[in-house]
């Protein structure tokens, strides 16, 4: 018996994925979601590389309804009720070289201090909905997914990560699923 070695030759992931955090973007059939990003109306806030990418598309929950009495085929009256779907959600490990490269996303009236430094609060009124295009992309294939006008409900533990001056965050972002976009490059 033949062992036969599949090797995958649509989609060659790269060890790291693109994350686009912008505002104002429009969804329209007029390009793909990269170019829509790119000319965002408030403009792209920040490109990252990101590690640990986890995408989770919106599900759509069923409840199962019975009813009295059995069908022709002596199975009892059943039927699935849909109900709406849920969020959908991103999480991932953002990769930084630089400071205050997300201040915008976390607080969007942040407080010039004496000094020179500028103050951020995590949770108050004033943080942003973002829209996130997150993109792996390969020698012979794209695949773009975005999240419109998403929430970021988690911002994790800043880890220093060696000698070459980056350091991680993880986050987690969620939107609706009317809100949420995944696409392939034919």
């Amino acid at each position: 018996m033949a062992i036969t070695t599949l090797t995958p030759t649509r989609l060659m992931l790269p060890k790291n994925t693109k994350v686009t955090f912008a505002s104002g973007v429009t969804i329209a059939t007029t390009g793909n979601l990269e170019s829509l990003f790119s000319s965002a109306v408030s403009g792209v806030l920040v490109t990252a590389f990101t590690k640990s990418v986890t995408i989770t598309p919106p599900e759509t929950a069923h409840d199962l309804q019975s009813f009295m009495g059995a069908d022709t085929n002596n199975f009892q009256n059943q039927m699935l009720e849909e109900k709406p779907p849920g969020l959908a959600t991103m999480t991932g490990t953002l990769i930084m070289d630089e400071d205050e490269v997300l201040e915008s996303l976390l607080d969007i009236s942040g407080t010039v201090v004496t000094g020179g430094y500028t103050r951020y609060q995590l949770g108050n009124s004033s943080s942003a909905e973002t829209d996130i295009l997150v993109q792996l992309s390969g020698a012979t294939g794209a695949v773009n997914i975005a999240l419109i006008d998403s929430e970021i409900t988690k911002w994790g533990d800043v880890r220093v990560s060696g000698p070459d001056g980056h350091w991680e965050q993880d986050i987690t972002a969620i939107c609706l699923a009317k809100n949420f976009y995944w696409e392939y490059q034919d």
